[in-house]
Formats: C-alpha cells, sequence, structure tokens
C-alpha cells in the first residue's frame, strides 16, 4: 500500500459492484433518494410500499432496539425464503452467519447514529442442496420522533435459494455519510473505519 493510503480513503468497490448487480438494490435507493427531496434523510412515515412494487420482496424496513441492534419490521418474501421462515420481529442480525454479527452491527451503527447509507457485498457458500449464492444489501436512515432509529434496505442473493436456511456472509462494506459527507469509502473487508 503506498506510504499516503490509509483505510480512510480506500473505496470498497465489491459493495459497490454488488449492489449494482442487483437492480432491486438499486430501485429502494432511487427511491429513497427521490423521498429525500432537499432534506438530509427522508421520514418513515414517507415510504409507501407501492411505490417499491419492483423491489418489494427484496425490501424490509428495520429499527434500532439498541447500539448495534436493529428488529426486523416489515420484510419481503426474499428474506423469509432465504430463511425459511417469517423474519418480521426478528432481529435482522438472524439472517446472517454468526461470525458476520459483529460487522453487521457496526454498519448498522454507520447508518443510525453517524447518519450514512451502507452498501454491503453477501455471499453464501455453497453444499449440498445449497448453490453458492453472491448478492448484496443497502441500509439507508429513516427519521422517525425525530431520530433517526430506522432504516429502509433492501438484501438481494442472485440464484435458486437451495435448501435453507440460507444466511449469508458479509464479504465487503462502503459507506456514505450523509452529514459532512465525502465520497464513499469501503473497509475491504475488515471493520467499518470511524
Amino acid at each position: 500500500m503506498p506510504q499516503d493510503a490509509s483505510p480512510d480513503n480506500v473505496i470498497s468497490l465489491d459493495a459497490i459492484r454488488a449492489a449494482r448487480r442487483q437492480p432491486a438494490l438499486s430501485l429502494v435507493e432511487d427511491y429513497w433518494e427521490s423521498l429525500r427531496e432537499d432534506r438530509l434523510v427522508p421520514r418513515r412515515d414517507d415510504v409507501e410500499p407501492a411505490a417499491l412494487a419492483g423491489g418489494l420482496s427484496r425490501a424490509f424496513l428495520i429499527e434500532r432496539v439498541a447500539p448495534g441492534l436493529a428488529r426486523v419490521r416489515v420484510a419481503g418474501s426474499h428474506l423469509t425464503e432465504l430463511l425459511g421462515m417469517e423474519v418480521r420481529g426478528m432481529p435482522i442480525s438472524a439472517l446472517f452467519e454468526p461470525h458476520c454479527r459483529t460487522r453487521l452491527a457496526e454498519a448498522l451503527e454507520t447508518v443510525f447514529a453517524r447518519t450514512a447509507v451502507v452498501r454491503i457485498g453477501l455471499g453464501c457458500r455453497g453444499g449440498i442442496g445449497r448453490p453458492a449464492l453472491i448478492g448484496g444489501m443497502v441500509l439507508l436512515p429513516l427519521l422517525d420522533r425525530g431520530e433517526v432509529r430506522c432504516a429502509l434496505g433492501a438484501l438481494s442473493m442472485d440464484g435458486r435459494i437451495g435448501r435453507p436456511p440460507r444466511r449469508p456472509e458479509i464479504r465487503s462494506m462502503a459507506r456514505r455519510h450523509l452529514i459532512g459527507a465525502g465520497p464513499a469509502q469501503g473497509d475491504g473487508g475488515a471493520g467499518l473505519p470511524a
């Protein structure tokens, strides 16, 4: 790594590429951007499921319950298919491999406490009755009762799901801060820098 390079100025292209391969992620993010208008963050009440018709099966709404923890309030059918059960009411961490949950908690705090958009590159390892999957997730902050305590998101995995549960691993992350925002930054596989 060049002498002047640091983790804060390295952009994780994997997370950005994963999001671009997933049209549902782009659709949900574009919708969120349209809700912002001239505001920093849209309100939870502004979200209308009918406007997400093309990405509704992959969309979800989460609510922060504690630092690094969020509960799924509403989830599309794709998430239910991945886990093999209804995910509404569950912690979002239940959708991920256990060894990735610390990184997910960091991503959630980046969204809620630092008011940022987070894009995550995902993958599921293959096995008997479970083909390898690749995909992505986007987390977009929402105001609720004057605080960023909710997020609109989308999670999409390419390919045949196979035998559930399919819990993805976090492969890469990129973030875009909305307050004092600079260019998108990534972690290249480590934790999200402050």
